[in-house]
């Protein structure tokens, strides 16, 4: 008998192993007593570590189940549509290359490589995604040598992905797969493509919105609400990514590597200080109406380095600013 403890208060009892999955499905008033209605477990921890939901249980174990509500568990969806996105897309458009680059209000913004989609295009992708959700596909993880992934990927033509593992630092990788399409996260992913059911595809030139679940609902689209500002930052970031040559994470590797590390850094610095100055600038060119400049932001974000920066820029344009530290008024 294998006895199965979660987070300390409900027991189950198994005759023999099973994948997590399975007892998720078999009793599911445990994730309803642990997560609250409208959750959904994608992840389980287990002591220091973390797994998806196909992890066989063969022995006693304690764990704790990780739903989406949690940052971790988001993470974790996130992930997976992702992985449902690119698969999607690489059914329909093998020769297009998808570049998911971050976050935007509940949704993820992603573009192709040198190639900007049509509202077709777009309409086409999340028709297979839905199709692949509702067949609820297994997904598929299994373990590689770091060696042997970097030679399937080469098979494969993912020059992306050999370029990243040629750096990483274990003897093993975790691939995750759907028939012949693998990726490599370092997330797990959850166990089949019929829990990415709730979503939506918006156009948002020069790319593309994978328009996510609400947090509390798990079966409710989220509202996408347009964040302009946050949009222009991303967009200013993507391009000082570009000015220092850093497409990705692979490129950054190399860069360390090659010894270019420090020339970067200088670079960086200097496109940071150029900011600064365009804003004491766009102060200037307010004043004299303007009195009062607020400066905010979350604990050791650099309030008071930025602060400290943008008082010099201002004093080069002959104004004499007072800091007022909110620790210490």
């Amino acid at each position: 008998m294998i006895r199965v403890e979660f987070r300390g208060a409900i027991r189950v009892e198994l005759e023999e192993p099973c994948s997590l999955r399975e007892i998720i499905d078999r009793y599911p008033n445990i994730s309803k007593e642990l997560l609250g209605e409208g959750d959904l477990p994608v992840a389980v921890r287990l002591g220091d570590r973390i797994e998806d939901l196909n992890y066989v249980i063969d022995e006693d174990k304690s764990l704790d189940l990780i739903g989406v509500r949690e940052n971790y568990g988001r993470r974790v969806l996130e992930r997976s549509y992702i992985f449902l996105f690119s698969l999607a897309t690489r059914l329909l458009f093998p020769e297009l290359k998808v570049l998911l680059e971050h976050s935007y209000h509940k949704s993820l913004y992603g573009r192709f490589k040198n190639y900007i989609p049509t509202a077709n295009d777009l309409a086409k992708i999340e028709e297979k995604m839905k199709e692949l959700a509702l067949k609820d596909i297994p997904i598929k993880k299994e373990v590689y040598t770091t060696e042997s992934a970097i030679k399937l990927f080469e098979e494969l033509g993912e020059e992306d992905k050999i370029r990243l593992l040629k750096y990483h630092p274990g003897k093993e990788v975790t691939l995750y797969h759907i028939d012949n399409y693998y990726e490599y996260s370092y997330l797990p992913l959850v166990p089949s493509t019929g829990y990415l059911k709730n979503f939506t595809l918006k156009l948002y030139q020069p790319g593309f919105l994978i328009i996510l679940p609400e947090d509390r609902d798990i079966n409710k689209i989220a509202e996408f609400k347009e964040i302009v500002k946050l949009f222009q930052a991303f967009y200013e970031y993507k391009n000082w990514l570009s000015i220092l040559g850093l497409t990705d994470v692979a490129s950054l590797n190399s860069a360390i590597e090659n010894g270019e590390i420090s020339e970067i850094i200088k670079v960086a610095e200097a496109l940071h200080e150029k900011k600064i100055a365009q804003i004491a600038d766009e102060i200037c060119s307010k004043l004299p109406d303007l009195k009062l400049v607020l400066i905010a932001g979350p604990s050791s974000a650099g309030k008071t380095t930025f602060t400290k920066r943008l008082q010099i820029q201002l004093k080069v344009n002959g104004i004499k600013p007072i800091v007022i530290e909110m620790d210490d008024y």
